[in-house]
């Protein structure tokens, strides 16, 4: 009874708790995702502008594209004077880092801190200082009042001055990345919507998640809908210190089997999540043993034995095609070939592909297309998605989860394995050889032969030497 009353009360304030959702249209063919947000405040108290969003975790800040931008996109971009809500911060605010001179050396200001670059006299902010940003972007900080669904908070911004193109009719980005300077700390749009939420807002609060199909999903702020997902959330920590949602791969694998060797010598490479673009993406020798071990095992996959699929042909059947396997930390994510497909017009085509340039494993949308993917402080969780709850997905385009050890254990039958070990047993006992081998054999005389020697009194040819009294 008392088991029955307890489940009851954890069950309530699970189901129980708020949270902030949205939904997000997209198109994961061209790799993106996005939402509208209103900025600003007029005389009459409507939203004098309104901006669709990238949806981006690589970068920590919100953009909006300022009047004067002429490469930024849109028909009414951000103007300072239509909002009654705005605020400058200024480069002389105590709020605008200070000492960055060898990031910002044109703009650095007398005062120390580091201004922006486009005589706006506003505290500096530059995406391009971001290692992992694909859209750099720069301006300055301000304070306005946004406006998403029901919620109207004041927040940190950027506004643009000069930027990259955006994908589709994108005109800004949503920064859902972990906070970073660039150089100025400003705080990520999250903590001020979570903290309108909450009242009093922690890093240790940030939380928030996102489910898609291939062009409808939602973003949710806080705790999501429980039946957004079909199976328990399996947690994975990042690693320690570093920007971006970044783990430790401890391997890949097709339908489960390893073709990596990380696992060898328990060997990792670092894993990153990516939003603004599908691709899973391989550096070139893991990706080329991709290929190899599609080629030994999986054959009669179509594309595979010719190599058509691996130049962007598509495929008319997935037939055949394994698992692609992720595991990190905590969690070994299992993708059936619905999720690194994508399809169009009537044909599959491969989203997994080399990097020749990083040496990273980029895990772009097509990774998380069919999870629910929550972003917490210090760890992200994954669960099964539920497609007729959260996005348009189609025929078996789930993905799964399940539980796995933190670190790789080392499997010592592995030959490679095997081969150091025996290598480091031979190396001790040759070094055990050669120190009993020096040891049984006469030192040789060292330095000066003729100096005196000891008296040895039961030497005959030295007792003459010996003292009487001796």
């Amino acid at each position: 009874m008392h088991f029955c009353v307890l489940l009851c009360v954890v069950l309530f304030f699970h189901l129980g708790g708020s949270s902030i959702v949205y939904d997000i249209q997209g198109d994961l063919q061209r790799g993106f995702f996005s939402l509208n947000m209103g900025v600003g405040k007029s005389g009459n108290g409507t939203v004098p502008f309104s901006f669709p969003l990238l949806l981006d975790v690589s970068s920590s800040a919100t953009m909006i594209p300022d009047v004067l931008c002429k490469d930024c996109a849109g028909e009414k971009k951000y103007d300072a004077k239509l909002s009654q809500s705005h605020a400058a911060v200024e480069c002389t605010s105590d709020f605008c880092l200070a000492g960055k001179e060898d990031v910002c050396p044109n703009s650095h200001s007398p005062s120390g801190q580091c201004c922006d670059s486009h005589s706006q006299g506003l505290c500096m902010w530059d995406s391009a200082l971001q290692f992992n940003t694909r859209f750099p972007a720069s301006g300055g900080i301000i304070r306005d009042s946004i406006q998403m669904g029901d919620y109207t908070v004041d927040t940190y911004l950027v506004d643009v001055f000069e930027s990259s193109s955006l994908p589709g009719q994108l005109e800004g980005i949503l920064g859902l990345g972990e906070a970073s300077c660039n150089p100025t700390c400003m705080p990520p749009i999250y903590q001020s919507i979570l903290a309108a939420e909450h009242g009093s807002y922690k890093k240790e609060d940030m939380r928030f998640s996102v489910c898609f199909g291939r062009t409808a999903g939602k973003l949710y702020f806080d705790a999501y809908d429980p039946h957004v997902a079909s199976s328990p959330a399996v947690v994975s920590y990042q690693r320690k210190d570093e920007i971006g949602y970044t783990f430790d791969l401890l391997d890949l694998r097709l339908n489960n089997q390893s073709f990596t060797g990380l696992t060898a010598l328990g060997l990792n490479r670092v894993a990153l999540l990516e939003s603004a673009f599908s691709e899973i993406k391989l550096p070139r020798d893991l990706y080329d043993k991709l290929v190899a071990q599609l080629k030994a095992d999986f054959a009669a996959a179509e594309g595979v034995a010719d190599g058509s699929v691996f130049e962007g042909q598509g495929v008319a059947t997935l037939e055949g095609y394994p698992t692609f396997d992720v595991k990190i930390p905590g969690a070994l994510l299992h993708l059936p070939p619905q999720l690194y497909f994508v399809k169009k017009e009537g044909r599959f085509f491969l989203q997994i592909v080399a990097n020749d340039f990083e040496n990273t494993v980029q895990l772009g949308l097509a990774a998380m297309r069919g999870f629910v993917t929550e972003f917490q402080y210090e760890k992200v969780s994954f669960a099964s998605v539920n497609p007729s709850v959260c996005g348009d997905d189609v025929d078996g385009a789930v993905g799964t989860v399940e539980w796995a050890e933190e670190r790789e254990r080392i499997n010592i039958w592995n030959p490679v394995t095997l081969i150091a070990i025996l290598s480091c047993v031979l190396m001790i006992a040759l070094l055990v050889y050669l120190i009993r081998s020096n040891s049984g054999k006469k030192a040789l005389p060292v330095g000066n032969t003729n100096l005196p020697t000891a008296i040895d009194p039961f030497n005959e040819q030295q007792q003459s030497l010996v003292p009487a009294s001796a």
